[in-house]
């Protein structure tokens, strides 16, 4: 635990070295050449889908002759990303990002399906989800996305009985 001398030192020696970060991401652009870092994160299940093209992307930006920056990978929440990029420690997010604050740039790079799940146990676990309607499904409780606390348009009034960020924390 550090004491209020050293909360002070540590700020401020962080401010020293994020400006000099900055120092040599600037005499780097003078010369022509990419410097510094960059901060691209995700969440564990973009990695999987069949559009990703991030490998082919940074291998692309890794191999111009200009360029000696560095590439840093970071997989969290959709909550974690959107505040990584709001406090910068985060460049590109790449996520569904519905409920993003004002400020944050978003592009569309690929549509993803949505489908409902339910665990072994539930009424429904045996049943063909895609013979159902929406309708059908709505008296049972959901699960969703801690940014779709507000309900989806095609699900109409569904209970919303949990909250979690990650699919994996869903399941």
């Amino acid at each position: 635990m550090l004491t209020d001398a050293g909360r002070s030192v540590y700020a401020s020696a962080s401010a020293v070295l994020e400006s000099l970060e900055h120092f040599e991401t600037d005499l780097a652009s003078l010369r022509g050449v990419i410097a510094g870092k960059l901060c691209i994160a995700g969440h564990g299940g973009d990695y999987t889908h069949s559009s990703y093209i991030l490998p082919e992307v940074i291998g692309t930006f890794l191999s111009r002759g200009n360029n000696s920056a560095t590439v840093q990978l970071e997989i969290g929440s959709q909550e974690f990303i959107v505040n990584g990029i709001i406090n910068g420690s985060i460049d590109i997010g790449l996520g569904h990002f519905p409920s993003a604050s004002s400020g944050i740039v978003k592009y569309k790079i690929y549509e993803e399906p949505a489908s409902l799940y339910c665990g072994r146990g539930h009424a429904l676990f045996d049943t063909d989800l895609r013979d159902l309607l929406p309708q059908d499904v709505l008296s049972y409780d959901f699960a969703m996305r801690s940014e779709h606390a507000v309900p989806v348009k095609s699900l109409g009034q569904a209970k919303i009985r949990a909250v979690a960020p990650t699919q994996e924390a869903r399941a």
